[in-house]
């Protein structure tokens, strides 16, 4: 008989950071202008992901997955003139030392919980 485990990543929680890494309540983003921006491989799914939390996302910039942000790219975000700016984790770490504003800049954040299933 020969044993395994199968190892199963299931998505716990959805929530927003801010640049401190503090939680923040999602009533703070009601009736702002927000822009939502990431390089990832499926970002319709991080725009899913804002908006189940009951943020409206005014404008949405896509990326190629594993962007190199630039100065230039952060200026243009800057452009759009939203109130606030949501990002993955992933991107953030990209950005956090180029981007200024860090009052206006916010992160979402998925928790996984790991599962083990025994298999025979």
């Amino acid at each position: 008989m020969k044993l395994g485990v199968i190892l199963m990543f299931n998505l716990k929680d959805t929530y927003l950071v801010d640049f401190q890494g503090s939680v923040m309540e999602n009533n703070f983003f009601k009736n702002k202008r927000v822009l939502a921006f990431c390089g990832i491989a499926n970002p319709y799914s991080f725009f899913e992901q804002i908006e189940s939390l009951g943020i409206k996302v005014g404008e949405r910039l896509i990326y190629s997955d594993h962007h190199n942000y630039s100065e230039k790219d952060i200026q243009f975000i800057y452009k759009n003139n939203s109130d606030f700016f949501i990002t993955t984790e992933k991107d953030f770490v990209k950005i956090k030392s180029i981007w200024k504003d860090k009052d206006k800049l916010f992160i979402l954040v998925n928790e996984y919980e790991l599962k083990e299933k025994l298999v025979i």
